[in-house]
């Protein structure tokens, strides 16, 4: 059995040795900018050309089903947000071929919601020869600059298919 004055030196030594420990570790990173699907360009429909907009006239749909986001900040102020932009492609009756072309966008805006950045990526997306339905996962990287002092949480990162005005005029009407 040790003295008294030797167990509360060993008993310090472990308390200083278990706190040590968490002085080595990071601060926690503070928050990632939000990521979400703009509402309407969530879902997209390529339709035959003429004027028919019934089931009958679609070539092909897409629908953006998740985003998984994840981010790193830097010491430099910075901090890059990488999404694993996942979206579902049907093949319509009026399809032709097995190729459907899409574009997507993401935008970022400012904590003021100020658009800072937007870029369009295009897609084309195969269909094996039976297939109706495709599944394809995206990856995109963000590098977003945060004033010192603060972090980028107040940036949202905005993801969506570019819409021309009658694809979205259309999904307004059906809304309706």
């Amino acid at each position: 059995m040790l003295p008294p004055s030797a167990r509360n030196a060993a008993a310090f030594v472990i308390c200083a040795v278990l706190a040590g420990c968490t002085l080595f570790d990071s601060p926690p990173q503070p928050p990632c900018p939000r990521v979400v699907t703009l509402g309407e360009a969530k879902k997209v429909t390529l339709y035959r050309s003429g004027p028919g907009r019934d089931l009958t006239d679609v070539r092909f749909q897409g629908d953006i089903a998740n985003l998984v986001p994840s981010c790193d900040y830097d010491d430099d102020g910075f901090v890059d947000v990488d999404v694993d932009v996942e979206m579902v492609f049907s093949r319509g009756p009026a399809a032709q071929g097995d190729i459907g072309s899409y574009v997507y966008f993401v935008a970022i805006t400012d904590p003021a919601d100020n658009i800072i950045a937007k870029r369009e990526f295009p897609i084309d997306v195969e269909f094996p020869s039976a297939a109706l339905r495709v599944g394809v996962v995206e990856e995109v990287t963000q590098r977003i600059f945060f004033a010192p002092g603060s972090d980028a949480s107040g940036h949202r990162i905005f993801i969506g298919f570019q819409l021309t005005r009658e694809q979205l005029d259309d999904l307004r009407s059906r809304r309706q």
